[in-house]
């Protein structure tokens, strides 16, 4: 049977090989997840058909018993549109969320129960060939070293005790075509109020700086380097978008990857080009530019250097729990540890890693200082310094003495955290003793 010849780019990819996004389980009582979303760049190189037109893509996986998902073809998300390629042309496509001709919205990604099929069989149906092309691709897990997982957007410190980072691997939008965007985030901060979730701080909303997001202080998600800062374009008002209004934003290179950071407010960003930034540091302020839909959020995107490679995002030092599990008391419910992995595809409740020290608990005599807030960011760097934000401010913290203690103490801290119940309170006095130790010995 004729198959079309048709040369395929699929992305993200290495060596062959096609990502899938590892998802932490939305609580304890669930399981891991995975999401396969791609983006194909189809050429057109079949010498016996001066035309080809692409019907349906399947996606199957052979071996699990799992059945094939034909994707949903929709016009506006194969470029060019409908399908039709002459001979020499490409074609590129994404299975991202979709726009249907009924103005409801599909979320066309794959998500599936863990573990990952093995290999991903995609095939490509063209109206002019008996046999569709196909290829099968070995999957493997966007899981980079411990060093290259992100931080989170926002510092505790930055939040009242009630409110929470809000996101979800389901992004409403493709990028289009170029599926830029199956992999963003676009986060909200948001409260439970009288049992109803708000992104705003008095259940109504008249201007920008009644929702929760707008304003509060956007951070380095690691050490890296600032890329480009884009300053073009006023915030729009609340729920009205500018005709003409262009997005405020940050690029910046951590590791092997490059992170936007999006719809910045006006005049808010901190930082230039070239510019060096630690884990935690304040790069701009979250804002309403660009096309927000006049409603504020951060919104993100990640991308490999080299190559302009999607990636989806991988976070550590954050809990999460899914928004509608979160306990009415604002407990931690069955809440799990993100290590290297996605959000989950429920809408998710969000609060990075932080201790909060008491004076005695640290031995201190502090009369000014009610609570101390110590977050860490960043790790142990190399020598075995660290940072950490200590009310707001970012302090570097060297590998020895007693700063050097107090962020091992940070570490452990939030380790025992972890565990909960009795095991975690016998340990979380054992640190603060051993921390007590060398305060009383520095002095």
């Amino acid at each position: 049977m004729a198959r079309p010849d048709l040369k395929v780019d699929i992305l993200p990819s290495q060596d062959g090989k096609v990502y899938y996004l590892p998802l932490a389980p939305q609580s304890r009582d669930h399981e891991e997840r995975l999401k396969i979303a791609v983006r194909l760049k189809i050429t057109h190189q079949d010498a016996d058909h001066p035309q080809l037109t692409i019907t349906r893509i399947v996606f199957s996986y052979p071996g699990t018993g799992l059945d094939e998902r034909e994707m949903l073809r929709v016009p506006q998300y194969i470029h060019p549109d409908g399908g039709v390629l002459a001979l020499g042309d490409t074609a590129t496509w994404s299975n991202g969320s979709v726009k249907l001709a009924n103005k409801d919205k599909a979320y066309n990604q794959v998500y599936l129960d863990r573990p990952a099929p093995q290999r991903l069989r995609i095939s490509v149906h063209c109206a002019e060939t008996d046999a569709p092309w196909s290829d099968l691709f070995d999957l493997i897990p966007w899981r980079p070293v411990s060093e290259r997982a992100l931080l989170l957007p926002f510092a505790l410190v930055d939040l009242a005790d009630d409110e929470y980072i809000v996101t979800s691997a389901r992004h409403w939008y493709n990028g289009q075509h170029n599926g830029t965007q199956i992999y963003a985030h676009d986060i909200s901060i948001q409260a439970r109020v009288n049992g109803e979730w708000t992104r705003t701080y008095s259940g109504t909303a008249t201007r920008n700086r009644d929702i929760r997001v707008f304003g509060r202080p956007v951070r380095a998600m690691g050490d890296g380097e600032v890329l480009d800062v884009v300053q073009q374009g006023p915030d729009n008002p609340y729920d009205k978008e500018l005709a003409a209004a262009a997005a405020n934003y940050v690029w910046v290179r951590y590791g092997t990857l490059d992170v936007k950071y999006s719809h910045l407010r006006e005049d808010s960003i901190a930082v230039s080009p070239g510019r060096r930034v630690r884990a935690g540091q304040k790069l701009a302020e979250a804002g309403n530019s660009g096309n927000t839909g006049g409603s504020p959020h951060l919104h993100m995107e990640c991308r490999t250097h080299s190559g302009h490679t999607l990636r989806g995002f991988v976070f550590r030092n954050t809990w999460q729990l899914a928004r509608d599990l979160v306990p009415a008391d604002g407990g931690r419910g069955r809440r799990v540890q993100i290590d290297r992995q996605g959000i989950c595809e429920e809408t998710a409740a969000l609060r990075p890693f932080a201790t909060w020290f008491g004076p005695g608990d640290l031995g201190l005599e502090i009369d000014e200082l009610e609570v101390l807030v110590a977050e860490i960011f960043g790790g142990a760097a190399k020598g075995g310094e660290g940072w950490v934000i200590v009310n707001g401010r970012l302090i570097r913290v060297p590998p020895r003495g007693i700063k050097g203690e107090l962020l091992k103490a940070i570490v452990a801290l939030g380790e025992a955290e972890a565990l909960g119940g009795a095991a975690a309170s016998k340990r979380v006095k054992a640190i603060l003793d051993a921390l007590d130790e060398a305060l009383k010995a520095g002095r």
